[in-house]
């Protein structure tokens, strides 16, 4: 079986990418670089945990426990997908009341 022109163009067709990188080699051989900020983030954590005594998510559970506002923060970066979080006020409860009644057929 013959090759078409197209395929041996391909094969005789340099690598694409830096000419200086030999075949196998690592074009960042030392990996990304580390964030400065994130590793500073990671020893004020760790500081805040030894003089507070608990770690920082379980301040912010038991702070939302309290406040609805945190919890509601909380659970929008806990549940990304999940964001029509919205907490119900007793007048949002009666209306939806009101509602399942009148469903039923009884009116107020």
């Amino acid at each position: 079986m013959k090759e078409s022109e197209f395929v041996k163009q391909i094969k005789t067709k340099s690598r694409r990418g830096n000419p200086n990188w030999k075949k196998g080699q690592s074009g960042n051989p030392n990996g990304r670089p580390r964030r400065p900020e994130v590793d500073l983030l990671r020893e004020a954590l760790e500081k805040a945990k030894e003089k507070k005594g608990k770690e920082f998510l379980e301040h912010f559970v038991e702070r939302a426990y309290t406040n609805d506002a945190v919890g509601i923060a909380l659970a929008r970066k806990l549940l990304p997908d999940q964001q029509d979080f919205k907490v119900d006020t007793e007048r949002d409860r009666e209306e939806k009341a009101r509602a399942r009644l009148k469903d039923m057929g009884i009116e107020l």
